[in-house]
């Protein structure tokens, strides 16, 4: 009762269009139908919107991905099963994890497949000043503040300042030009702002209650 304001956005019927809907099995309430067993988007939710936790003894990791990428990965495959000329190879290449907003960078380890790393953005604006404007995925402003006292109280640094609005992040660090030179080019990893992410550990529930590994080369199957 108290969500009175409550209304599906009209977005949301471009996800589970209303031409699915008798397709899906609903659920018996006291003889009224209510709520399907399970909402089948067109989409996978679960790439998007990223899964962090744990379930019956399973530990899952899932970054979030692009929804725009995940479409054109999706009809990129349907085509080539289909017979078509699409471009789709079934282990995901060209899909690689994904942030709204964020304006970093996020690259693969050449080396261990499945394994990226995103980068947050720092720069030098003379010979004592960092200034640092973005943060990689998943790292909070309060977690780069730890970061920061820590170079404070080691002498790395002299000091910092926070300018951040609602939708950037805006430090900008102090530091002896001796200290400058030390450390330069490496900023990077001085300052943390480098963050793993894995796509080895993506496990979720099937429709059947079963545990089930996020492979790309069956996506349309696994979801």
């Amino acid at each position: 009762p108290r969500y009175i304001f409550t209304k599906l956005m009209k977005q949301s019927r471009m996800i589970f269009p209303v031409e699915d809907d008798p397709l899906l099995e609903y659920r018996d309430d006291d003889g009224y139908v209510v709520e399907p067993l399970h909402y089948v988007p067109i989409i996978p939710m679960a790439l998007v919107n990223g899964c962090d936790g744990i379930g019956t003894g399973w530990s899952t990791s899932i970054p979030m991905y692009n929804p725009l990428d995940l479409i054109e990965w999706i009809e990129d495959k349907i085509h080539k099963d289909g017979g078509g000329s699409g471009n789709g190879n079934g282990n995901g290449n060209g899909l690689q994890p994904w942030a709204r907003g964020f304006t970093g960078s996020v690259s693969e380890n050449p080396t261990k497949p499945g394994q990226y790393t995103s980068t947050g953005i720092i720069t030098q604006k003379n010979s004592n000043t960092l200034e640092i404007t973005e943060l990689p995925i998943g790292r909070w402003t309060d977690d780069m503040k730890k970061v920061l006292s820590t170079l404070v109280s080691n002498n790395t640094i002299k000091g910092y300042r926070e300018h951040h609005t609602e939708e950037s992040v805006h430090f900008i660090v102090n530091m002896t030009r001796n200290k400058m030179m030390e450390i330069s080019p490496h900023f990077e990893k001085v300052f943390k702002l480098e963050e793993k992410i894995n796509t080895t550990n993506m496990h979720l529930f099937n429709a059947q209650g079963k545990r089930t590994v996020v492979c790309f080369g069956c996506l349309l199957g696994c979801f």
